[in-house]
């Protein structure tokens, strides 16, 4: 059923060639299809975070989950281990990182969203793919404060921004 899934998803799915918006073809040859001699061995899926930390550069991030920060990028940012601790030091998250060890409700995390600042993001871990994470992006992307969701299969990315219209992109790594 994955497989066909995964089919399914590369049929609908486009590369930066399919992508009209300013700020997500941006990402995408900058951020996610740069060249670096760092990540050209490994593939995409297993860099995707980094790259992610390397283009936005976010100052403040809830880490939820059970995983530890990855090393190459603990040093990058202020790491929270949850959005309560985030809530205690009165900081405004920029990015929120989610994976499948995430026990939160669906709710909590929606109601981070509407605190959080423009350009501020969620990256979902969607490589163990639970239905409860399923469950959370369906939620995610539908959500009014959220206006860009990047759907890359194995991740997926939701923004705060404003200035734009709700836009979502199935993105192939």
């Amino acid at each position: 059923m994955k497989l066909f899934g995964y089919i399914t998803f590369l049929l609908k799915s486009s590369n930066q060639h399919g992508i009209h918006s300013p700020f997500v073809f941006n990402w995408i040859t900058q951020g996610l299809y740069s060249k670096n001699s760092n990540w050209d061995a490994l593939p995409q899926k297993e860099v995707f975070t980094e790259r992610v930390f390397a283009y936005f550069k976010p100052k403040t991030v809830a880490w939820i989950s059970t995983k530890a920060v990855p090393v190459k990028i603990s040093g990058l940012s202020i790491f929270f281990p949850s959005l309560d601790s985030m809530r205690e030091s009165a900081t405004t998250v920029q990015m929120i990182y989610i994976d499948e060890s995430c026990l939160l409700p669906a709710t909590k995390v929606i109601e981070t969203l509407l605190v959080m600042g423009n350009d501020a993001f969620v990256l979902v871990d969607k490589r163990a793919a639970t239905a409860e994470l399923n469950a959370l992006w369906d939620q995610l992307i539908r959500n009014d404060k959220t206006t860009v969701s990047m759907d890359f299969y194995f991740y997926g990315l939701v923004f705060i921004r404003k200035e734009q219209l709700k836009q979502h992109f199935r993105i192939r790594l």
